[in-house]
């Protein structure tokens, strides 16, 4: 099974009206590649903070077919152009993502966690154990990526390991965040990484 890939957007932007025109511009570039958004916002609107220095940040994620695909995006003649639309409308970090399901539902909330690592043995044996309560939780790894498999397509150079979870509704997440042993878990991951987690509600999609 080919494994898809995801565009993540995460930034701040600064003039909604340059972004307004950008934004109408990508649906048939992604189309042609046969991209899609699974999840679009920033705070107030689809995208809630909850973990970490990030909190004015927006987000964008999408799939395609593969990660290879991703990039023909990034690269094509078509989004290069539109690219031109939103210069000096805002600051962003794209990346580029292996992934390693798709989303298990038409409407699924998201996990977004980007994660500095500081004690590399220590996160990967945390990483195991998220792993363990995702599962028990009914919810899906979408992408669990370590900083040097992200391909930085925009922004600073990749130095954050990038998780994407997938919950069957934005609620689901929410309550599985803030279950008492998953509370405990983030207490113990702390000490091994500085993460940024945002939760995305998915949005209406057609593969």
């Amino acid at each position: 099974m080919v494994q898809p890939g995801y565009l993540l957007v995460v930034g701040q932007s600064f003039e909604r009206k340059k972004m307004g025109t950008y934004s109408a511009a990508l649906p048939p570039i992604y189309q042609a590649h046969g991209g899609f958004y699974l999840g679009i916002g920033g705070g107030g609107r689809g995208v809630e903070h909850l973990e970490g220095g990030w909190s004015a940040h927006s987000a964008v994620l999408a799939q395609f077919p593969d990660k290879a695909s991703v990039n023909a995006f990034w690269t094509s003649d078509a989004y290069k152009k539109a690219k031109q639309l939103r210069v000096g409308a805002g600051t962003f970090q794209v990346s580029a993502l292996k992934g390693i399901a798709p989303p298990p539902s038409a409407l699924p909330g998201y996990l977004i966690s980007l994660a500095l690592v500081l004690d590399r043995p220590a996160f990967d044996a945390a990483a195991k154990a998220e792993a363990a309560l995702i599962a028990g939780a009914g919810m899906v790894d979408l992408v669990r990526s370590a900083a040097c498999d992200v391909d930085t397509l925009e922004g600073d150079p990749a130095v954050y390991d990038v998780a994407i979870v997938a919950s069957p509704t934005v609620e689901a997440a929410r309550t599985f965040w803030n279950a008492a042993e998953f509370v405990a878990f983030r207490a113990q991951r702390a000490a091994t990484a500085t993460v940024n987690t945002f939760l995305m509600a998915g949005i209406p999609r057609s593969a």
